[in-house]
């Protein structure tokens, strides 16, 4: 059972990432580099060695501490749940591999039904 709460409360994160304006895809994907996780770039205290990247996750996390994220947070899982969808995260163990090896990975998949095929064998003709 915590093992699908941790995974829920990532995608909760990651979708906080995503309502952030100064926090963009490309900055998120530096982030979950160095963190490894969405939750670990709120949750932690952490600063990073780089001083650029390090004054833009203060930004993030000003921004993130100032409820920037609030409404555009709400009515995406709103949405969710009037679909019956959810998240899978890039740092999820339900995220298709094969999808990580792309350049600029979706961060985020929005999934309805079994998340499980997306682990199914693909083949493209």
């Amino acid at each position: 059972m915590n093992a699908i709460l941790n995974r829920q409360d990532e995608a909760q994160w990651a979708l906080i990432a995503q309502s952030l304006k100064p926090c963009t895809p490309k900055l998120q994907l530096n982030f979950i580099e160095y963190f490894g996780s969405f939750s670990q770039l709120f949750e932690s205290q952490e600063s990073i060695d780089n001083p650029a990247l390090n004054q833009q996750l203060q930004v993030v996390r000003r921004a993130y501490h100032a409820g920037q994220w609030q409404d555009d947070f709400e009515s995406i899982n709103n949405t969710l749940e009037q679909y019956q969808a959810k998240i899978i995260p890039i740092t999820s163990e339900d995220y298709p591999p094969q999808l990580k090896q792309i350049t600029l990975p979706p961060l985020l998949l929005y999934v309805r039904g079994n998340p499980t095929c997306l682990h199914l064998p693909q083949s493209v003709y």
